[in-house]
């Protein structure tokens, strides 16, 4: 026979088995084993009490939850006695094993704890894997082709006035308040026009097209010789020097780099109107060697351009995205998707052959009505204008004696053309060749003629909507027409998975699910096999005939017994008379003495029901009552 440690060590151990498994179980089985060694060690004596009394100690605790469910009478009394027979076996000790047995009990809710991981696991590890397995980026589609809407005038607009009846650009016009910000937009846009994608309709992303719009034809003549300035301009000045005579042009501000422009109408060489524009620039032949002040050899090129108004076809990129940090617009020039930077210049190259830039072609020539006349409108003198006072540039050189040169500079190309070391007092200066970007800076002010001056609101984005273009005075109309065969790029997000981490969150997913699933095994079947039978309300109530002192596990195999072999009888609620036979072996016999009546279950036979007891004689002596049958609890 076991001791009383090893009962309580047993039971915990044996306890265990109700415990569904899930990932909280050796923390349970932790605490058994602490609580089994803690009895064995405690001080004094251990507690001699049977694992019965351990069991019900905790019906002790649920007291007051029982009370809402079970009834009264013999169940109240049968609590009474469990409490006074704990209370007398166990005292205070026991009291207090019950309670910590009950929180042990608190731990076995382990479908919560398994839950309350799962939603930890969710919210950490999922959060991670899931989120590094589906990145996302943008890139560039394939090019297509697409029509779009356009607007640009074919005709020139007014520009300006004149102002006096001399040739020269720079005095004798005026450029006109209307136009006014259209060359301040074309001087401080760096060739990228801001907003201007609003006049090209239905293009998403990059486009990349051709429009046809007012501009010129550039006719350049191009002469260079050889020569080294130096030595003449010396010898001139160490002559002025000694006799005091000589012409001080001659060492004095001697061009070596130059820009400008003019305005020609109409005569009896050509028919039309046009701007003039005069390039000269001086490249050493040393310009990285060492500084000289003696010999300055190199050669002098001088370039003369007629720019004739004509229609010409644009290269033109359009920028129209809907993403806040992109700015939009248009440019002139631009290469196209597939050329190669490594090739293609930042400014396309001007072409003799062509008259124009490359990529740029001219269609037709247009021709003009401007007049020499004081205060009347002008369409061209308003742009020769613009170019005479932003793109002419000067550089110079003066021979000051004592083998010292000094150098003057007007305007932005003079400084921005200049290359090489800076040679302080040489002569040795050199320019690169301009012509290219008097070219490029020509086509974007004449695009901006064609597009700046059409004022909005209010254009209907349908081919053929006439448009009044708002210049000075007397401008042409522009229609909105389409424009076909426009190369499109958008740029579209794109999902990237990594697959790694996938399968990562997909385990930890998988493995989770494993781990709890187990807590909801056979989670809606009871222990044990269930009746309505009186054995099993006995046993609810804990009635004193099915405790057997041996443990919850003893009991529940009392029942199993009972129910194995008395389960099949049947049994009947009613009046059951103690020591008397069944009610028709007493009619047989004749024997009419009656014992106490009770209220029972029993069998069928055994049962009276209530309309079967038939009201006493009160005058008979063998009468237990005098009016009702003794009925006992």
């Amino acid at each position: 026979m076991m001791s009383n440690e090893a009962q309580h060590t047993v039971i915990h151990l044996a306890s265990l088995k109700n415990v569904a498994f899930s990932s909280g179980g050796p923390i349970v089985l932790c605490l058994n084993l602490y609580r089994a060694m803690s009895m064995k060690t405690m001080k004094g004596s251990p507690l001699r009490t049977t694992s019965s009394r351990i069991l019900s100690a905790r019906g002790v605790l649920e007291m007051p939850r029982a009370n809402r469910s079970r009834g009264s009478g013999g169940c109240r009394r049968w609590r009474r006695m469990e409490c006074s027979r704990l209370i007398s076996v166990s005292g205070v000790a026991g009291l207090e094993l019950a309670l910590e047995y009950s929180i042990l009990r608190r731990f076995w809710a382990l479908d919560v704890i398994a839950l309350a991981a799962l939603a930890a696991k969710l919210a950490i590890l999922d959060a991670f894997f899931f989120q590094r397995a589906t990145t996302t980026y943008t890139t560039q589609d394939p090019a297509k082709n697409v029509t779009i809407l356009g607007i640009t005038a074919k005709a020139f607009p007014q520009t300006g006035f004149v102002v006096s009846p001399g040739l020269g650009a720079q005095t004798d016009f005026m450029i006109g308040d209307t136009y006014t910000p259209t060359v301040d937009t074309w001087e401080t846009s760096n060739g990228f026009f801001e907003n201007f994608q609003q006049l090209y309709r239905n293009c998403d992303g990059v486009c990349y097209t051709h429009v046809d719009a007012i501009g010129f034809e550039i006719e350049c003549e191009k002469t260079s010789n050889h020569t080294n300035y130096a030595t003449g301009a010396i010898n001139a000045y160490n002559e002025h020097q000694g006799s005091g005579s000589g012409d001080a042009s001659q060492w004095t501000d001697l061009p070596i780099f130059n820009t400008s422009f003019g305005m020609r109408y109409a005569d009896s060489a050509k028919d039309y109107s046009r701007i003039t524009m005069d390039l000269l620039y001086f490249d050493s032949d040393d310009p990285y060697g060492a500084a000289s002040v003696e010999s300055c050899p190199g050669t002098i090129t001088n370039v003369h351009c007629t720019l004739r108004p004509a229609l010409v076809r644009y290269p033109m990129t359009i920028v129209n995205y809907t993403k806040a940090h992109i700015t939009n617009g248009v440019s002139v020039g631009g290469k196209e998707y597939d050329s190669s930077n490594t090739v293609t210049p930042p400014i396309p190259a001007y072409s003799y052959s062509l008259k124009q830039a490359d990529g740029f072609e001219v269609l037709s020539y247009l021709t003009t009505d401007d007049r020499n006349i004081v205060n009347s409108t002008t369409r061209l003198g308003g742009v020769a204008n613009a170019l005479s006072q932003y793109l002419s540039s000067t550089a110079a050189i003066t021979y000051s004696g004592s083998s010292l040169w000094g150098l003057s500079q007007k305007g932005t190309l003079a400084q921005t053309m200049m290359f090489g070391p800076p040679n302080m007092g040489s002569c040795d200066c050199s320019f690169h060749d301009a012509l290219s970007t008097l070219v490029a800076g020509i086509n974007q002010l004449a695009f901006l003629t064609a597009t700046a001056l059409i004022q909005r609101p209010a254009f209907q984005p349908v081919a053929g909507t006439q448009v009044t273009v708002v210049g000075v005075r007397d401008n042409a109309t522009a229609t909105f027409s389409n424009i076909p065969n426009t190369l499109q790029i958008s740029d579209v997000i794109h999902y990237d998975t990594h697959y790694l981490y996938l399968a990562m969150g997909v385990s930890s997913t998988i493995g989770c699910l494993l781990l709890i699933l187990p807590a909801f095994w056979r989670y809606g079947v009871l222990g044990r096999e269930v009746t309505l039978g009186p054995v099993e309300i006995a046993s609810a109530f804990r009635a004193p005939v099915l405790e057997t002192g041996h443990g919850e596990e003893k009991e529940a195999g009392n029942l199993k017994h009972l129910i194995k072999h008395v389960g099949g009888r049947k049994v009947m609620y009613g009046y059951v008379e103690e020591g008397a036979q069944t009610p028709d072996q007493s009619s047989v016999d004749g024997n009419h003495n009656r014992g106490s009546i009770r209220l029972a279950m029993e069998e069928p036979a055994k049962v009276r029901p209530l309309s079967g007891i038939s009201e006493p004689d009160p005058q008979s002596p063998r009468s237990p009552v005098p009016t009702s049958p003794r009925i006992e609890e």
